[in-house]
């Protein structure tokens, strides 16, 4: 009886599918028009089709088939026609000293970008002796396995993102600050601590915001540095009131509205919500303009000028205005952020009883971005270069002044 009851046991185990579950892997269609289906077997009903090329989050697999989940469907695929990525390739570094990143994974093929040793890089798929990587500036393409080593090993390296990034002297925004990353320094990481990294400064330990850098071995959150942000936009002046005019005829009212939209995109791509005073070229007296920032609950208002000094043709530069000192920090930032990115005179952070920060009950600055009444400046400011430049100027301060 006991070995009939041990044949009996034998015969089962055999016969109950072996699973081996992968989580968060990913899995990569090999074919057109692959059938999912509701379970592991051709008995299932068929449920949608996959593509090649497409990517899906792998859940478990068993007995030739494989559970996916991803783009708007979940079920089974016959484990051949899927390629499963270990968890060991989500990430690899580059053991070569340079080595070329190409389109396709061949070597004969066109080169994306060269790429240096010890570059940590994110893994997409395989195909044979290749990998489609993306590269930290979100590029992808092919490089050789045998340039590469299993990320497991790589030294945990992050990048500052951002200007004058404070390191302090512990894991807190209350502590001494012992120093400034500039953007594109890279420290090689310690330890982490809640949303803090400890890094190695200047022979001391330092900490530093995660949200001021970038690690190119974890996956990004969805967290950008002005999300959750209110910002009104206010360009000056508009239809009647034309503002200051430039030695050539140049209409301030014009220039600001020109900036006042490239500024709303960046700070959109940033994560703010954003609002014009006016989109194109109308009147619109003071008190709407400031009651806009009221109507949302504001976390900024900023209005937009450019100078005017007849008198002082030579007159050059940039100012900052707030008028409550609880501003003055804010005006501060994005001060020393725009001289940084133009390379103008620098005409300060300046207390002022202008209306529109007066009045204003949200957070305010008015800014001057240079003279129109110069005829250098007059020149420089309608060029693309210094647009780019004082919207990243502004930006950089803004973000610097809510991360603070």
């Amino acid at each position: 009886m006991k070995h009939i009851f041990i044949f009996i046991t034998v015969i089962l185990l055999t016969l109950i599918p072996q699973i081996n579950h992968i989580y968060a892997n990913n899995g990569v269609i090999q074919v057109d028009g692959l059938n999912i289906r509701s379970g592991p077997g051709t008995d299932y009903s068929v449920i949608g089709q996959a593509n090649s090329e497409q990517v899906f989050t792998v859940l478990e697999q068993t007995d030739g088939w494989v559970n996916i989940s991803g783009n708007g469907l979940s079920g089974w695929v016959a484990a051949q026609y899927i390629s499963v990525l270990e968890e060991s390739d989500y990430r690899v570094a580059v053991s070569s000293t340079e080595v070329m990143v190409r389109e396709q994974n061949t070597s004969t093929s066109d080169i994306v970008k060269q790429v240096t040793k010890g570059t940590a890089l994110e893994v997409l798929k395989k195909s044979g002796s290749w990998y489609e990587v993306k590269l930290p500036t979100g590029e992808t393409g092919w490089i050789a396995s045998w340039h590469v080593t299993n990320g497991d090993n790589i030294e945990e390296t992050i990048q500052v993102t951002f200007h004058s990034v404070p390191i302090r002297k512990s894991a807190s925004n209350d502590d001494e600050i012992i120093g400034f990353g500039e953007k594109g320094d890279s420290y090689l990481v310690r330890n982490k601590t809640g949303q803090w990294y400890e890094i190695e400064y200047n022979d001391e330990i330092g900490y530093i915001h995660k949200h001021s850098v970038q690690n190119p071995l974890e996956k990004k959150e969805n967290i950008l540095p002005l999300q959750h942000k209110t910002i009104v936009i206010d360009p000056g002046h508009g239809g009647d009131d034309p503002g200051t005019f430039g030695v050539s005829g140049t209409a301030e009212k014009d220039v600001v509205l020109k900036t006042a939209t490239l500024l709303q995109k960046k700070l959109h791509q940033l994560g703010a919500t954003t609002i014009l005073t006016r989109t194109d070229d109308r009147f619109i007296s003071l008190n709407p303009r400031i009651g806009t920032a009221k109507l949302v609950n504001a976390d900024l208002f900023i209005s937009l000028h450019y100078n005017s000094a007849p008198e002082f043709p030579s007159a050059r530069g940039i100012h900052t205005y707030y008028y409550y000192s609880q501003y003055k920090e804010l005006a501060q930032y994005v001060q020393e952020e725009l001289i940084k990115e133009t390379s103008l005179r620098d005409r300060g952070a300046l207390q002022e009883s202008y209306f529109v920060i007066r009045e204003n009950k949200q957070p305010s600055l008015l800014l001057e971005l240079g003279f129109l009444s110069n005829a250098t400046e007059e020149e420089l400011v309608q060029s693309s270069t210094y647009q780019h430049q004082i919207t990243d100027g502004i930006t950089n301060g803004l973000v610097k002044y809510f991360r603070h």
